[in-house]
């Protein structure tokens, strides 16, 4: 591709660092201090909280932690794939609920728990990165996946707010 054409990788380079600093340099407008959040928003908030760590407790895995990757609120649905992303963020939302009361601590901890224990002892790896799907309950790579770099700091994020 010859280096004077318009859509030139150079040419997209230097027009998008011509944007940025321009919009960085740009004075700021001043913003009016925000209004509280009505009632009615807090409560929804609150309930949107516990709805969501509710649904990272119930499609998980009891023994293994292993959270589905995906599931269908209209229908039966049997898959079982847990995906170590959504463990991830299953494992946050664990932290979440028994800092809100959403549910018994004790049971909460005891869940975290036996996550951290399964990859820790269970989970099949290589120099620390994990299969992006797994089966829930024993942990086996299913689709012939790959190793995630990605979804595995997903997990790790997970594992160390745990």
């Amino acid at each position: 591709m010859p280096r004077n054409t318009l859509f030139s990788r150079r040419a997209f380079l230097q027009a998008g660092s011509a944007a940025v600093l321009w919009t960085a340099t740009r004075p700021a407008w001043a913003v009016d201090a925000q209004p509280p959040i009505p009632i009615f928003r807090e409560t929804m908030l609150a309930e949107m909280q516990k709805r969501a760590c509710l649904y990272f407790w119930e499609c998980a895995d009891p023994v293994t932690g292993l959270v589905l990757d995906r599931t269908n609120a209209r229908a039966k649905d049997d898959r079982r794939v847990s995906s170590i992303a959504a463990t991830g963020f299953g494992l946050s939302a664990l932290c979440i609920a028994d800092r809100h009361g959403f549910g018994k601590s004790s049971e909460l901890k005891a869940r975290a728990e036996r996550t951290l224990e399964f990859f820790a002892r269970r989970a099949f790896h290589q120099n620390g990165f994990f299969f992006h799907f797994l089966d829930m309950s024993t942990g086996e790579r299913q689709f012939n996946c790959e190793l995630s770099s990605i979804d595995t700091a997903w997990l790790l994020c997970g594992i160390i707010h745990a």
